[in-house]
């Protein structure tokens, strides 16, 4: 039972929240216990991304891209503070939070994405043919339609990046100074 209660709070960190899913019930929002409090760092980076990729695909944000979001889609995601601390237990000296995605959507156009750009398994589950590959990102379709005023959203049918950003968030990003982990530019139709 404990096993199956860790599982369902590290879900509501990267699965949409409020749907039904295979032999569980939908998930709730994070509660106020169940936020992580501190994730100690295995090494130290000389450049800092602005967002963190911990276990369990759970991610941190610091605290400038955090207020960047906030001030394009306010209230849409969740965050909560979250202690860094280096490996020899000094806190990191930039504030993080730990971050859900509270916006889910249906952009992705397999039909109208580049032929060997996404494979397609047998259990019908897209997911980008090339890990870190610019060239198949850039042949994966997205609905500009779907994606309408969304500036930080997760995808339903398309496994690979954990959650997507629009060119205007990219660009604040870009013009506040901060560093984004490796991403590439998909084709808008």
């Amino acid at each position: 039972m404990f096993t199956t209660y860790v599982l369902d709070v590290t879900d509501k960190f990267h699965a949409e929240l409020g749907v039904r899913r295979p032999h569980h019930p939908p998930l709730d929002p994070v509660q106020p216990h169940e936020w992580p409090t501190e994730y100690v760092c295995e090494r130290v980076y000389k450049r800092e991304a602005a967002i963190v990729k911990f276990t369990n695909r759970m991610h941190a944000v610091v605290e400038p891209l955090r207020d960047i979001i906030e001030r394009l889609e306010p209230g849409v995601h969740q965050f909560n503070p979250i202690r860094v601390l280096l490996p020899k237990g000094v806190e990191h000296p930039v504030p993080h939070y730990m971050m859900v995605v509270g916006r889910w959507l249906n952009a992705f156009r397999l039909e109208e994405s580049d032929p060997g750009c996404v494979r397609v398994s047998a259990g019908n589950t897209a997911s980008v043919g090339g890990a870190e590959d610019k060239a198949k990102y850039a042949g994966v379709a997205m609905a500009t339609a779907e994606i309408g005023n969304a500036h930080l959203w997760c995808e339903r049918k398309l496994r690979g990046p954990t959650f997507y950003m629009s060119d205007r968030l990219k660009d604040e990003v870009t013009k506040a100074g901060l560093r984004l982990p490796p991403h590439y530019k998909m084709k808008s139709v």
